[in-house]
């Protein structure tokens, strides 16, 4: 059986949910200003999770339909 599609779906999920996670994390973030060193390197790799699993989405989805 072919479970792309159901990959795709929870691929989209969870990346809007690691999106929101991370938007709430960086508002906690500016509002706290005693540790802000890795600010720049958390948001950077926050974002390359979330493209990740953008990529890996539109991926699975081509392959199920494909």
């Amino acid at each position: 059986m072919n479970y792309n599609l159901l990959y795709a779906i929870l691929f989209s999920i969870t990346s809007f949910g690691f999106f929101k996670l991370h938007k709430w994390w960086a508002k906690e973030r500016n509002e706290n200003d005693e540790s802000k060193p890795f600010t720049y390197a958390e948001t950077f790799k926050h974002w390359l999770i979330i493209i990740g699993l953008i990529i890996a989405a539109i991926v699975n989805f081509f392959i199920a339909i494909g």
